[in-house]
């Protein structure tokens, strides 16, 4: 279903992609921690198995992204996955020889990524609703992908890779920059600014902004230093129900319920109970789960956690935060531990804040009673 919102729009693309991005992360998290505990077998049949199938999936996300681009600007999927595995062919490298020197830099193999290609399938929707529309009927289903692939190519090659290649080695220089600054002042704010205002972020549907981001991280550096810092989000959530239900009265069972309830699903990575059926019940609960998320953001930033790969969050994450700047083992410890200080962060900031007879009187929001998109 088409949609207005741009935001939404990216949803349509990468939401049908997300049982490969968690297969293939998990299973890039799962060899790096086999060769970790038995390095002796690093190079054994397991790992590499493993690691051939996070390859065959990363190595042509662009096409995958392609593909589901396709059906959102009305392109030929086909046409969209053949103009993404063409910009990740190695005689790439060789037309960039033709570019002015100046210019040649810009192009190389797999310039702009999903990016690249989302602005690609736009071309190819408009390009080949107009040549629909033009030309008759007896020829159109032949020439109009044609004539639309064959003039899309040259701008898509020349301009569209070059132009999101470098905005994504802005993105990506950018995040470092302030994730990874040599001030720890820096890298503490940073963190806890981005799981503080996740929440927020996810209530009007921006979230998926935020999926492009670990997609041109992963693209240009193989892991995600980001996602580990938002998963913090949910998980001081978990705190907020557990303090919300401790301090919910006799008289308050169905908000008690709905926090009991959500804690579970909280713990391994479904935020959305917790999110819209507690949070939105009294703003302080919204408050004070951004507070707690933002202590364990600053923590993750600090440790150096990044991920292989994204999905779920919470603790079926684990596997995946295995590409930081420490050992394997170690990232997921501090992941692990980022989790524990959300937790606190969530239950500690809702226990000081909020008052045992604000909630009398709260009730949990329902889908039906949902007005954000």
């Amino acid at each position: 279903m088409k949609t207005n919102n741009p935001f939404a729009s990216l949803g349509e693309i990468f939401t049908p992609l997300f049982p490969g991005f968690m297969t293939a992360g998990l299973c890039a998290g799962f060899s790096a921690l086999f060769k970790q505990i038995f390095p002796s077998l690093s190079s054994s049949v397991i790992p590499f198995t493993l690691d051939m199938v996070n390859n065959a999936f990363s190595t042509y996300i662009p096409v995958w992204v392609g593909w589901q681009a396709a059906g959102r600007y009305g392109a030929h999927p086909v046409l969209c996955a053949l103009l993404a595995m063409f910009g990740l062919m190695d005689e790439i490298d060789i037309l960039a020889s033709f570019l002015p020197e100046e210019l040649s830099f810009l192009l190389n193999s797999g310039s702009g990524g999903v990016l690249a290609i989302i602005a690609g399938a736009w071309l190819l929707g408009l390009l080949e609703s107009f040549f629909t529309r033009k030309l008759p009927e007896s020829i159109r289903s032949i020439f109009a992908p044609f004539f639309s692939f064959i003039i899309v190519l040259v701008p898509y090659v020349v301009i569209v890779m070059p132009f999101f290649g470098l905005l994504s080695d802005m993105i990506c220089n950018l995040i470092s920059a302030v994730i990874f600054s040599d001030s720890i002042v820096v890298r503490l704010f940073t963190g806890y600014i981005c799981a503080a205002l996740f929440l927020p972020v996810n209530l009007f549907g921006l979230n998926y902004a935020f999926i492009a981001i670990y997609l041109v991280q992963l693209e240009e550096s193989g892991s995600i230093s980001l996602y580990p810092v938002l998963a913090m989000a949910g998980a001081s959530q978990v705190g907020m129900g557990l303090a919300v239900s401790m301090k919910s009265g006799k008289k308050n069972t169905n908000l008690k319920t709905a926090a009991l309830s959500g804690i579970v699903p909280g713990l391994l990575g479904v935020g959305a109970p917790l999110l819209y059926g507690v949070s939105l019940a009294h703003i302080k609960l919204l408050i004070t789960s951004c507070i707690g998320a933002g202590f364990g953001g600053a923590f993750i930033v600090a440790s150096g956690v990044a991920s292989t790969g994204w999905g779920p969050s919470g603790l079926l994450a684990l596997p995946l935060m295995s590409a930081g700047s420490s050992s394997p083992l170690a990232s997921m410890a501090f992941y692990f531990a980022g989790l524990i200080v959300s937790y606190i962060g969530g239950f500690t900031a809702t226990m000081l804040m909020v008052n045992k007879d604000e909630l009398m009187n709260e009730r949990p929001l329902h889908e039906s009673d949902q007005d954000i998109s």
